[in-house]
């Protein structure tokens, strides 16, 4: 009984941890409540069954309310990570391309490293993106018609992949909630992966833009098969034998620094 207590005050301690924080890496929380990395790990996967946190490489995030990750949530996790992966997503992009990005917190990422290129075009279904070149006369933004889902200030229905399905663009860059190497690339909402999949219909190249966590976490459905992409842009935890699978896939695989 004792032990029972014990375990069920530090899950929650560990809920608050998180809540105030986040994110954090397994090691600080084994520190912080003077356990072992074993004990967090069962502890974690035990929260991770009650739907309280997300675990990824090494960390783990607090679950969010709602059906879905919101953007301004995922906005506050692996800022560093997502950084230098828009820094280097971005560095593809040359002067005079048309380009889309979706609605996600690492294509949002790019938008910092977009704003001064000249006579760009940017497709996007995001007004979290579109509010980031408001002020950028030299850049044209299209944005569909569509409803808006809230959690990721996004434009979503039948109209915004009708629009879609008139343009064409050089490159799509994407982000994902899951990657797998049995299962492709997924997201969670119906919508959103709508948008995804007119994207790459429309697209000479698709670049997804994801930090290394995503290889843990697990989606509603895929939108997409690694065959169906040309690059993937991650940051420098990604583990090498991933890298080597993709390569061999055709996959061109690019670290950011984290």
């Amino acid at each position: 009984m004792r032990t029972d207590r014990y375990q069920e005050e530090r899950r929650k301690k560990i809920v608050e941890l998180l809540s105030q924080q986040h994110e954090m890496a397994v090691d600080e929380l084994s520190a912080t409540l003077n356990v072992t990395g074993a004990t967090i790990r069962t502890d974690l996967t035990a929260l991770m069954s009650q739907g309280k946190v997300i675990r990824t490489l090494g960390k783990a995030i607090i679950m969010p309310r709602g059906p879905v990750f919101p953007l301004a949530d995922r906005l506050r996790t692996r800022t560093t990570a997502k950084k230098e992966i828009g820094k280097l997503a971005a560095s593809l992009v040359s002067p005079g391309d048309v380009i889309a990005l979706d609605a996600s917190s690492t294509s949002l990422a790019m938008a910092p490293y977009l704003k001064n290129m000249p006579s760009l075009t940017i497709l996007t279904n995001c007004l979290a993106v579109a509010n980031e070149f408001v002020d950028r006369p030299a850049i044209k933004l299209i944005m569909p018609g569509g409803y808006l889902q809230h959690e990721d200030a996004a434009l979503t229905g039948s109209e915004v992949a009708a629009f879609v399905n008139n343009l064409r663009v050089q490159t799509s860059f994407m982000g994902a909630r899951s990657l797998s190497l049995e299962y492709g690339i997924g997201d969670s909402d119906p919508g959103v992966i709508d948008f995804k999949k007119a994207l790459m219909r429309i697209s000479k190249k698709v670049v997804i833009v994801a930090d290394s966590s995503k290889w843990e976490m697990v989606s509603l459905t895929n939108f997409s098969d690694f065959k169906e992409i040309n690059t993937l842009v991650t940051d420098s935890e990604i583990n090498t034998d991933i890298v080597n699978e993709l390569t061999k896939r055709g996959v061109t695989v690019l670290y950011g620094k984290n």
